[in-house]
């Protein structure tokens, strides 16, 4: 029988059809800075993912941005979140290696017999197969070990989100409050000039001593320095926010910021010690993360031990010998003589409990860490509003300097002075309310929840479904 070569290739054909093929993408460093420099919160890329998170935007988005907006725009630039969704791509390609079952193999052994009888045919042509048969179950135990690797993955991906959140919001504080602060110097150098221009001029009038004019003049010199220093922390704070959201300076500079209500708070009894304590231990990501590197460190326990009983491998084979068909029926297993996988079962057993005890000690952690941010937001909150009531009374000794001035039972010098005063208990009051953001920050992330307006805020979730589609 006359057999066509073309057709023979067919099967090596349809073989290599179904191959990957390789493409080369070179890393060229030099072209990073130009990439970076032209990044925008105006992209409209950047604006588009935005919008995709359902948020609660500004009018006059994009020109405009509020901090979830910013939260949302650092979540796209940030490349923590592209190296993790790059892993995320490793794990779930881990799926597919481990649903993959053995391939059968084939082999032929042809040899010549020299001294074979005369009108015999010399040849002795072998096939044999191999087909190796998967035993106790060690496919679902290996996609069990993938799954959960995967979902772990998936809870760093929402760990990374918050964490970048909360770097965000800390440096969004920053800068808000940095400005409130240059605005009080700036005041607060105007009064001081205002004072040491009327002291001057009692001073030339011989009403006053030079130590007191010498007093208002080094008040004065305090005050610019003050507000020079404050004008370099703006900046500094400002870098600290473009770093955060991964963006040039000059990006934040083409758009407008928007504060909200900083002393919109929650009041203590809004929140409970309990309550605080179960979202932290139900709701945080490294939580969940550490409880799905638990459920694979048991799946991987079972898959050793399935490894300890041999597999099975068939082979069936054809003999050609020398003119008579001989078929083969082969059978083999290994022999579970010298291990049954002892070895890998023990570690699986000590990765388990290792698991549970990272776990453990990763709640304990998560409660003292949410008492400790409790209590200090409790005192940075009673601060914030002793500060207020100081700010009502001193307010109250102005509006009386002023009306005391008009009528004229009191000097502009009584005024001014009283002006310093509410100043100097502004700049208080604003590092009070600070300190409470700050306070609220740190309790934010014991619980990896928002507690201001949690509504209006991006959703990790939200993100981890975007995330996990897009890296299948």
């Amino acid at each position: 029988m006359n057999v066509n070569p073309r057709c023979a290739c067919l099967p090596l054909l349809f073989l290599l059809a179904g191959c990957a093929e390789y493409s080369p993408r070179p890393l060229h460093p030099a072209a990073w800075l130009p990439r970076f420099q032209k990044r925008s919160l105006r992209a409209p890329a950047v604006t588009a993912f935005v919008a995709s998170q359902h948020l609660r935007l500004p009018k006059a988005f994009p020109q405009d941005w509020n901090l979830p907006a910013l939260v949302a725009a650092g979540w796209y630039y940030r490349p923590a979140l592209r190296q993790l969704r790059a892993q995320l791509a490793v794990a779930q390609a881990g799926l597919i290696t481990a649903g993959e079952r053995p391939n059968p193999s084939v082999g032929f052994s042809p040899a010549y017999a020299f001294k074979s009888p005369p009108g015999t045919n010399p040849w002795v042509l072998g096939f044999n197969f191999n087909v190796p048969i998967e035993t106790a179950g060690r496919r679902q135990a290996r996609l069990a070990l993938a799954r959960a690797q995967v979902q772990s993955v998936v809870y760093q991906v929402g760990q990374a989100a918050w964490d970048i959140r909360s770097q965000i919001r800390q440096a969004w504080v920053n800068y808000c409050f940095s400005l409130r602060r240059l605005t009080l110097w700036r005041r607060q150098e105007r009064l001081d000039r205002g004072n040491e221009r009327i002291l001057r001029a009692r001073f030339q009038g011989g009403r006053i001593a030079r130590p007191l004019l010498t007093a208002a003049q080094v008040a004065l010199e305090q005050a610019i320095l003050a507000r020079v220093r404050q004008q370099g922390q703006v900046k500094v704070r400002r870098a600290e926010l473009a770093a955060a959201l991964a963006l040039p300076v000059a990006a934040l500079q083409a758009v407008r910021l928007l504060w909200p209500r900083w002393d919109d708070l929650p009041g203590m009894r809004a929140l409970s010690v309990g309550r605080l304590k179960r979202w932290a231990l139900l709701n945080r990501m490294d939580v969940r993360a550490l409880l799905a590197a638990y459920v694979a460190a048991e799946a991987n326990l079972k898959l050793q031990i399935a490894r300890q009983y041999p597999n099975i491998n068939l082979g069936p084979g054809y003999e050609f010998d020398q003119g008579a068909n001989k078929f083969i029926f082969g059978f083999s297993a290994a022999l579970p003589i010298f291990n049954q996988n002892q070895g890998p079962i023990a570690q699986a057993q000590a990765q388990r409990l290792l698991a549970a005890r990272r776990f453990e000690s990763l709640q304990t952690k998560v409660l003292n860490q949410t008492q400790v941010a409790w209590a200090s937001y409790c005192s940075a909150w009673r601060q914030m509003r002793q500060s207020r009531r100081l700010i009502a009374s001193q307010k109250r000794q102005v509006a009386a300097a002023l009306a005391g001035l008009a009528a004229g039972e009191r000097s502009r010098l009584d005024l001014v002075e009283a002006r310093q005063e509410l100043v100097l208990l502004q700049l208080h009051q604003l590092a009070a309310l600070e300190n409470a953001q700050l306070a609220l920050g740190l309790l934010e992330d014991a619980l990896q929840r928002p507690l201001a307006q949690p509504h209006d805020q991006p959703n990790p979730a939200r993100l981890l479904h975007r995330f996990t589609a897009a890296a299948k």
